[in-house]
């Protein structure tokens, strides 16, 4: 009777030989090629994904500033960067809108935290973005976006 670690070995052993078998003996050259190849067309065939870029890199990026994790910006980044291929500098708005959006939390929560009146200094930091929302619904509204449109 054959105990379970040589049944195992056999078994591995077993596997190994199939798969020689059927594929011959890989060079490790020809191995590394077909990866770099099939990490080459996945990487040129990938879709834009603008939600992504705009919307989660940049909330990620206010997080980690209010944090204090900057070494996690460049990373973010090169996400919004990778996830706009379509776009050349798009990452340079995704750090734009991270920039923006981590000093208005940093001002709106010291304001808050530590303003005499948190009534009006909650006001104006909740008014800001909706004025900004507002501008860019009146925008869309007299300018006619539908051709800048993104697919969800």
């Amino acid at each position: 009777m054959m105990d379970t670690e040589t049944a195992a070995a056999g078994n591995t052993m077993n596997t190994a030989s199939i798969i020689r078998k059927s594929m011959g003996d890989v060079p490790i050259v020809a191995v590394i090629r077909r990866m770099r190849a099939a990490a080459r067309d996945s990487w040129t065939a990938r879709r834009d994904r603008p939600l992504l870029a705009f919307i989660a890199a940049p909330l990620a990026m206010t997080a980690t500033a209010l944090l204090g994790l900057w070494w996690a910006w460049p990373v973010l980044l090169g996400c919004g960067w990778a996830w706009t291929k379509a776009w050349r500098w798009s990452w340079l708005l995704t750090l734009q809108l991270a920039i923006v959006s981590a000093e208005w939390a940093y001002v709106g929560a010291n304001s808050i935290g530590k303003g005499a009146d948190r009534a009006i200094a909650g006001v104006l930091w909740a008014a800001f973005p909706l004025g900004l929302a507002g501008a860019g619904l009146i925008n869309r509204r007299y300018h006619d976006v539908a051709q800048y449109d993104i697919e969800l």
